[in-house]
């Protein structure tokens, strides 16, 4: 299971060539944007509720470029990462609702499942995985 942005694919491509030395060359591995990879091993399947944060009107920004650009906008996040929504993007709030349908559906599955995403959206899930309050998700400490 993935986001759709390039990059998950491309995780999906190292994951498959580096750790199956035989599929490498196989005809049989299929991926399309938008559709799902099947190959002899398993099906993954892609969803755009699995992307990162909707940075907004800071895509592209680095958090240094934030802070130094719009200090008022940096001191409300800091504030109340959780619940601060970036101007024409989303909070980690608004992330957990996205990821709703994705929890029910992981909690219905009885084999193991590899989710591909981005830092915020791997911080939702596990914090609802293991119990963490929703308030301590954004300061979650993950190796990316």
């Amino acid at each position: 299971l993935m986001g759709t942005a390039p990059v998950h694919y491309s995780t999906l491509q190292a994951m498959i060539l580096g750790s199956s030395a035989d599929l490498a060359g196989q005809a049989d591995l299929e991926c399309s944007p938008g559709g799902a990879v099947h190959c002899k091993e398993f099906q993954a399947m892609s969803t755009s509720l699995l992307n990162e944060l909707d940075g907004g009107v800071c895509n592209g920004l680095s958090y240094d470029d934030i802070r130094r650009d719009f200090p008022d906008l940096w001191a409300e996040r800091e504030r109340d990462k959780f619940h601060f929504r970036y101007p024409d993007g989303e909070s980690y709030q608004d992330v957990v609702g996205r990821l709703r349908p994705i929890i029910i559906e992981l909690e219905r599955q009885r084999r193991s499942i590899l989710v591909i995403s981005h830092l915020a959206v791997q911080r939702c899930l596990y914090a609802y995985f293991t119990g963490c309050p929703m308030e301590e998700l954004p300061y979650i400490d993950m190796d990316m």
